[in-house]
């Protein structure tokens, strides 16, 4: 997810860089010691950073699902955001 993230503005892809290396930080902790909050909050986060960036941008839609994969695989579900009009 990381080196997806680098082609995306800097304007998000500072806040994506930090949620990522929330995330791998959680996560190399034991399992019985993650805080799926957190886990959750910075999968959110980095999902929502996609869908705001848009589809225009190669890659995208493909770094959202990263994003909910790894959520899934972590047994914290992730939705995308609802559309807005």
């Amino acid at each position: 997810m990381r080196d997806k993230c680098e082609q995306f503005p800097e304007v998000v892809r500072d806040d994506l860089i930090i949620d990522i290396e929330d995330v791998e930080a959680e996560i190399q902790k034991p399992k019985n010691e993650w805080d799926k909050r957190r886990l959750k909050k910075s999968l959110t986060a980095i999902v929502g950073a996609a869908v705001a960036i848009g589809v225009g941008i190669a890659g995208v839609t493909e770094f959202a699902n990263t994003a909910i994969d790894v959520g899934n695989k972590l047994g914290i579900e992730i939705q995308l955001p609802p559309a807005t009009k």
